[in-house]
């Protein structure tokens, strides 16, 4: 995933005859899907294996001086999904197994963050805003199944969402 960023360096001045808005926004969205069939006469074997993964950061920042002739808004908004489905079929007249994983991951990565540094100054006669929002979703599936005289099937799912949100102001 790619990470979004908006804002200044320290050492860079920003000025606004009017209201300042620094906003970072992002969606990252990570999706996939396998299956796998067997069949056999004595013996058949299904296997699938799904993985996604997002790790994308969204920051939005101020380090250098800010003047404004208005209010002042620091805001980053991220929305990360992982969504991953894995189905498997196996089938004998004899003996069939089928197995499928799935693993659906938000990383630590993906932190979401709003952030004024500490050698930051902001000159406004408004508000100042420092904002973070953020929605982390992982959803792992697996759908498995087997048939015939001696049949077994199984899944293994793993769904994690790392990430943090963070709003600092350091002034």
């Amino acid at each position: 995933s790619a990470d979004v960023a908006a804002g200044s360096e320290s050492g860079t001045t920003l000025n606004a005859a009017g209201a300042a808005r620094i906003e970072a926004r992002s969606h990252n969205s990570a999706v996939s899907s396998t299956q796998g069939i067997g069949f056999g006469g004595l013996s058949g074997v299904g296997v699938s294996f799904s993985k996604s993964k997002v790790d994308g950061a969204t920051r939005a920042e101020v380090q250098g001086p800010l003047t404004a002739g208005g209010n002042v808004t620091v805001a980053a908004d991220g929305r990360n999904v992982a969504d991953t489905t894995s189905k498997s079929f196996a089938a004998s007249i004899g003996v069939s197994g089928a197995g499928g994983a799935a693993q659906a991951e938000v990383t630590d990565k993906a932190d979401v963050e709003a952030l004024v540094g500490s050698a930051a100054t902001i000159t406004a006669p408004g508000a100042v805003l420092v904002r973070a929002n953020s929605d982390n979703d992982a959803k792992a599936q697996s759908d498995t199944g087997s048939g015939g005289i001696g049949s077994i099937a199984g899944a293994s799912l793993l769904a994690r969402v790392g990430g943090g949100t963070k709003a600092e102001l350091n002034a």
